[in-house]
């Protein structure tokens, strides 16, 4: 597992699932009021040898991050098993507020 900063927006380098059991997502909040935001999971399938897919990528689900305000709360996002390809977060939209989000993703090789 590898934890991040706190932050308000951006999109995550794509993570290879395809030898990843049982993903998870853990979303923490900072304990900072969030009024808006706006946390999205997608994926998409390319050539790891080449760059990152730069075209819209599927949407798998997304997490209301006013939900995670004013407590140093969290929450978790367990994705069913299936044969994913890359998965990547992106607040799509901006955290506001002067609250800030961690995502970390989890799973078994």
């Amino acid at each position: 597992p590898n934890a991040g900063t706190f932050v308000t927006s951006g999109t995550s380098i794509p993570v290879n699932l395809q030898s990843i059991a049982a993903p998870s997502l853990w979303v923490r909040s900072d304990a900072g009021t969030i009024s808006a935001g706006v946390l999205t999971i997608e994926e998409a399938d390319y050539d790891p040898g080449t760059s990152p897919y730069t075209g819209t990528w599927s949407l798998i689900s997304t997490i209301d991050l006013t939900t995670l305000s004013t407590l140093t709360a969290q929450t978790v996002t367990h994705l069913q098993v299936s044969g994913y390809g890359f998965l990547r977060v992106r607040i799509s939209t901006a955290v506001t507020g002067g609250g800030k989000v961690n995502v970390v993703l989890r799973g078994r090789p």
